[in-house]
């Protein structure tokens, strides 16, 4: 499976990548089109821009522990695979499998 990953916190790359790719999955950065999956850390990017680019049900919000860049209730409302930055390491298998 291709996923796209849309961070700007090298640390976050590197567990996503290191994860994604243990579970069998190339990870690229940048380029939505061609994407199985995007995965999108909503706390270094500007999730409000990208939002209409997205498809909400091929998509994987992470949310930062912080709410200072937490993207509006209303937005996330249409991404139905969403969790916490922490939860990464529980989460990224569960979400990969149930798209896959």
């Amino acid at each position: 499976m291709q996923l796209v990953l849309l961070t700007g916190d090298p640390l976050f790359r590197t567990a996503v990548t290191g994860l994604a790719g243990a579970l069998g999955h190339e990870v690229a950065s940048g380029e939505l089109a061609g994407a199985d999956v995007t995965i999108c850390d909503a706390g270094t990017v500007d999730f409000a821009a990208l939002a209409g680019q997205l498809d909400p049900l091929r998509t994987l919000v992470f949310l930062p522990s912080g709410a200072a860049r937490m993207p509006p209730a209303a937005m996330l409302s249409a991404f139905p695979h969403v969790a916490a930055r922490t939860a990464l390491a529980a989460e990224l298998p569960r979400l990969l499998a149930l798209l896959g």
